[in-house]
């Protein structure tokens, strides 16, 4: 004798009907997102260490003691000091920033990261190890240009390290 298999029916829930209120708030979501600005690499991102807000050759972690180095963003500019022109026709505006440091060839303790954008109160949070760091804020907007984001000191532990910004830690 074979069990017996029973089908029991279950009743559709019944989809809450759309309303107005509801329809309005979708419609209004969805017009926010097509309206925000995409996510864009820095057009030019660089740090100093010597103090003379622009990376030469003569920016360099000392051996001994702790180096103060500055990351600095220019907005309006690229590397090589062309224009930064926006596929859209927009200004490179920008409301948050995120930097990745990482040491190549030794370690180093990286300590006192301090956010200097007044504006941008809002933290992504901070990571660090004796190779890598990461910090991040967000906030105001600002309109294109140079901008101080933030100073990190930096002591060699190990090697005879470099500083690279990159664009991801470990």
């Amino acid at each position: 004798m074979q069990p017996a298999t029973y089908l029991r029916l279950i009743p559709k829930p019944h989809a809450p009907k759309p309303t107005l209120p509801r329809l309005a708030c979708v419609a209004l979501c969805l017009f926010a997102a097509m309206l925000t600005a995409p996510t864009v690499q820095a057009q030019y991102m660089y740090m100093d260490s010597n103090g003379d807000g622009v990376h030469t050759a003569a920016d360099v972690i000392t051996a001994t003691g702790t180096t103060v180095a500055k990351v600095f963003l220019r907005t309006n500019k690229n590397r090589d000091g062309s224009d930064a022109i926006c596929a859209d026709n927009q200004p490179f505006t920008f409301s948050s920033y995120e930097f990745c440091l990482r040491a190549v060839g030794g370690t180093v303790a990286f300590s006192n990261a301090t956010n200097l954008q007044a504006g941008m109160g809002i933290t992504f949070g901070k990571f660090g190890s004796d190779q890598e760091y990461y910090l991040g804020y967000a906030g105001a907007g600002n309109p294109p240009g140079d901008y101080l984001l933030a100073q990190i000191s930096i002591s060699v532990v190990s090697g005879s390290p470099s500083i690279e910004i990159v664009d991801g830690v470990s």
